[in-house]
């Protein structure tokens, strides 16, 4: 076997390893997801008031740089 093939089999088994510690990750997002889009379809007014108030303190805090 010459370098680049080893070069080459290490990639993809790196890539793989990759690619299976990422199913379950976005398996964890996309729960997240619906968790988080469900509490805004039960309360838009205060998930709007919070996200709004965020806003302005993290706009504060970055103006007083």
């Amino acid at each position: 076997m010459d370098l680049g093939t080893s070069k080459a089999n290490d990639a993809q088994a790196a890539f793989a390893a990759v690619e299976d510690n990422l199913a379950p990750m976005r398996e964890r997002l996309s729960d997240l997801d619906e968790r988080v889009r469900g509490v805004v379809r039960e309360h838009p007014v205060a998930t709007l008031l919070t996200a709004l108030t965020a806003g302005y303190f993290v706009g504060r805090l970055i103006a007083k740089r």
